[in-house]
Parts: structure tokens; C-alpha cells; sequence
């Protein structure tokens, strides 16, 4: 894989993930954010000041489940997405901002 085929998403702390774009483009926001011609798609960085790293980590970890999901070719049962009740409302409304 090239470099490019990355994309930087950082927290609200500074913590960095590195995501692979063909996953990063499952969330419509994140999509618009790399194909807006803007600032995100030439560095391939985007940075959520508001967004808790630990949520956006489920949701990026959730990102990488979808993709598995899509590519189940054999039809293997796939375990369900873990979700933490504790944390569910928050989880929601990331989720929801970032259209997934």
C-alpha cells in the first residue's frame, strides 16, 4: 500500500489514527471531507477538535466492521459490532455526525 492510500483523523487531543481511505469513505462525512478539494483532501488529514479519540476509535474500528460485513463472500456469520451501553448516547451522536 502507497502512503496515499491513508488517511490521517485526529482527535480532539491530538491522538492520530491512520485509516485506509476505501474505509474512511464509508462514513459520507468523512467522503466529502477527502473528495472536497480542500485542505483534507491534499494533506489527507482531518482533525475533530470535539470528538473524544475513544469514540472516535469505536467508530473507526466500526468502519473497518462494515468492510469485513461487505466483503463476506462465503457468508460466515460475523460477530455483532460490540457496542458499550455506558458509552451508547455518545457513540450515537458521533455516528450520527459522521453518517455511518
Amino acid at each position: 500500500m502507497q502512503p496515499t492510500d491513508y488517511v490521517k483523523i485526529v482527535g480532539a487531543s491530538g491522538r492520530c489514527f491512520y485509516v485506509h481511505y476505501h474505509c474512511a469513505t464509508v462514513s459520507e462525512t468523512l467522503r466529502s471531507m477527502l473528495e472536497s478539494g480542500f485542505r483534507e483532501e491534499r494533506e489527507r488529514c482531518i482533525t475533530f477538535n470535539d470528538i473524544e479519540e475513544e469514540l472516535l476509535e469505536w467508530c473507526l474500528d466500526y468502519v473497518y466492521y462494515y468492510r469485513q460485513c461487505e466483503c463476506n463472500w462465503y457468508g460466515t456469520e460475523l460477530p455483532r459490532f460490540p457496542v458499550p451501553e455506558e458509552k451508547s448516547l455518545q457513540l450515537l451522536s458521533v455516528a450520527n455526525y459522521l453518517n455511518l
